[in-house]
């Protein structure tokens, strides 16, 4: 969870290396949060005119914090957004990266973040 300050910006690299990266980022100002595989894994083509690298959806903060809980299986990451939205998007990474990185503006802060794993059961 984060509180922005006006004009912020939150930016999130998950399935980070040198070289690619999930993109996942929220600009305060405009109120838009933007999803982009464009920089992790192989090139989606579906029958669309302009290949759909990046989806958008509009997004109020709440008492000027933002929530985002992220969710990937093998080839899907589902982001819902402050318990009322979701957003999601499908990629093939042919790199694995392990880090997330996280970048603030000067008025921002993260209050809280986790990390887990679910394990399938085995039989």
């Amino acid at each position: 969870m984060f509180t922005l300050g006006d004009s912020e910006k939150v930016q999130i690299f998950y399935a980070k290396d040198k070289e690619v990266s999930f993109e996942i980022s929220y600009d305060s100002q405009q109120q838009l949060l933007t999803v982009s595989r464009e920089n992790i894994g192989y090139e989606i083509n579906g029958i669309e005119e302009t290949h759909l690298t990046k989806r958008q959806m509009p997004v109020d903060l709440r008492d000027s914090k933002l929530q985002i809980e992220m969710f990937r299986d093998t080839s899907t990451m589902e982001i819902f957004v402050n318990r009322q939205q979701t957003i999601s998007m499908t990629f093939y990474d042919n790199k694995k990266g392990g880090d997330i990185q996280i970048e603030l503006g000067n008025q921002s802060k993260l209050i809280q973040f986790s990390n887990g794993k679910i394990d399938k059961h085995k039989k």
